[in-house]
């Protein structure tokens, strides 16, 4: 196949990435909100709220150190009235959503979970580009 059958194939591999990306999402939100053992793992009470409110400042400082999680950031600023928009426009909601820690704490998400996360986000938003037509800046991840 020639030049038209290779973009395809590179558009077929775009769509699995970002199903892939959709389905690992509700796969945790899923695992959170209904898998409970039992009356041991009931919600927080509005009491005060102390513990969510510390993983979602726990989450916000890890944002803030993770280099992966501001290259996200710097990334889905750089999308916005581009081409991209329509490819890395589905990432960028779900960094929306990573970014709202407080339910994300609710979600039981922790640091360690949300660097990975931004990590193979971050994986999955430079594979969508080549040579040819790089991704934004900031959607791709740095050389190691």
């Amino acid at each position: 196949m020639g030049p038209a059958g290779r973009g395809r194939r590179l558009e077929v591999r775009k769509l699995v990435w970002i199903a892939m990306l959709v389905l690992a999402m509700g796969a945790c939100k899923k695992k959170s909100e209904g898998e409970g053992g039992g009356g041991a793992a009931t919600p927080p009470t509005a009491g005060g709220g102390g513990g969510n409110a510390a993983k979602a400042d726990a989450l916000k400082a890890a944002w803030a150190a993770n280099a992966d999680c501001q290259s996200l950031d710097k990334c889905c600023a750089n999308v916005p009235g581009t081409t991209w928009e329509s490819t890395l426009g589905v990432i960028c909601e779900q960094v929306t959503k990573f970014k709202n820690f407080e339910e994300q704490a609710n979600n039981l998400v922790d640091p360690s979970f949300q660097d990975n996360l931004c990590k193979n986000t971050l994986d999955s938003a430079g594979m969508m580009g080549n040579e040819a037509n790089p991704v934004p800046e900031g959607c791709k991840r740095a050389a190691p």
